[in-house]
Order: C-alpha cells, then structure tokens, then sequence
C-alpha cells in the first residue's frame, strides 16, 4: 500500500503514521516481553553503573546519529534498578534516533547529594510544550513544566509520532518503579532533553 499510493497524499500520511506507531509499539512490546524473561544478560548487582549505560546505548542499536556517553561519578546500583535505568535510557535514545532525527546524543551519568542523575540531551527536532508537560511526571504525582532544551535545529518542525507517546508513557512506569522522577525539557526545534533521578540506597 505504501508503494502504490501517490506521494504526498493525506492517505500516505495517514499509513505512514500508523506504520510507525505500530513499530514503536510492537519494539516496546517485545522489550517488556524480554524483561520477563530470566535476566542473564542484566548487569549484575552492584556493577557501576557505567556499564548500565554502555549497554543501553548498544541496545538501541544507533547507526544514524553520534552518541557519546560520559561519567561523572561511578555509582553503584542493584540489579533491579541496574534493569530498568537500562531500558529507560534505550527507550530515550531509540526515541532521539527515530523520532526525533537527532544527529547528535548525549548520555551523562552525575550525583547531586543522594540522588542519582541519567541526563540524555539531543540535537533533534524537539517537541511542543503540551508534549512535553504530559511526558514529565515523578513517583510522588508531581509534574515539571516544559522548559528550555537542549542545542537543536533551528527551525526544524516538532512532530513527534504517537510511537514516541508511548515510549515516553513505558519510560514514565519504569522510573516510578524505582521511586525517580522523569523530566523532559523541549521545545521545536531546540531538541530535547531527557532527566532521570533516582535516590541512591543508603550505604
């Protein structure tokens, strides 16, 4: 059907936006799938979580953009928060890569006092303010209003898909699961960036 329907024709729009949508959601499908199953490939407890983040980023599988990832403190984490750190940061970075087009990710690890901070920043096509209010949320109900983000495309259009929706609703379940909070900061056209905090355990 994509192939026989004229090019640029409110049909094709339609197809192509269901056909992502439906690829988002059948990704995030299969990942929840996998978190079921017995967890030999997760990051061992205790590991840093450094290694968390290199195996996010390997899991997202980016071939079209830049990622870097730096460390500023090396923090230690069980294996049940080491879980889904991991899948939220891949979650964030596919969602720069597919649905924003960002050319450039950055994934930075950071302490503030006993909290834990995952930062992912990109240089995509950002996304409205309505967008971004509904995508903030924490463990305790509280919500962050849309600001400023990161260095982005000037004048690039924002249209985010309904695939990234529903990536940023799973990334929003998986931070509550761990008694953090989510933040993202956007706007079109000035990218988009991505806040993860979480306590630290008590040692």
């Amino acid at each position: 059907m994509l192939n026989e329907l004229p090019e640029g024709s409110e049909s094709l729009s339609r197809l192509l936006r269901v056909h992502d949508t439906l690829t988002g959601t059948i990704e995030e499908l299969r990942a929840m799938i996998e978190s079921l199953r017995s967890p030999r490939d997760l990051i061992e407890p205790d590991d840093v979580l450094a290694d968390v983040l290199h195996a996010a980023v390997r899991d997202a599988g980016i071939t079209a953009a830049v990622v870097s990832v730096r460390i500023g403190h090396d923090i230690l984490v069980q294996r049940p928060v080491a879980a889904e750190v991991r899948r939220i940061v891949t979650g964030a970075v596919t969602n720069a890569n597919r649905h924003a087009h960002a050319t450039t990710i950055e994934v930075h690890l950071s302490r503030e006092g006993r909290q834990a901070i995952v930062s992912m920043a990109d240089d995509g096509i950002g996304m409205a303010d309505r967008t971004t209010a509904d995508a903030v949320s924490s463990a305790a109900g509280g919500a962050v209003g849309s600001a400023g983000g990161a260095v982005g495309v000037a004048g690039a259009p924002a249209s985010p898909t309904r695939g990234a929706h529903f990536g940023v609703d799973v990334m929003r379940l998986r931070t509550a699961a761990i008694g953090g909070r989510l933040e993202i900061r956007s706007a079109p056209g000035c990218g988009t960036e991505v806040l993860l905090r979480w306590p630290e355990p008590a040692t």
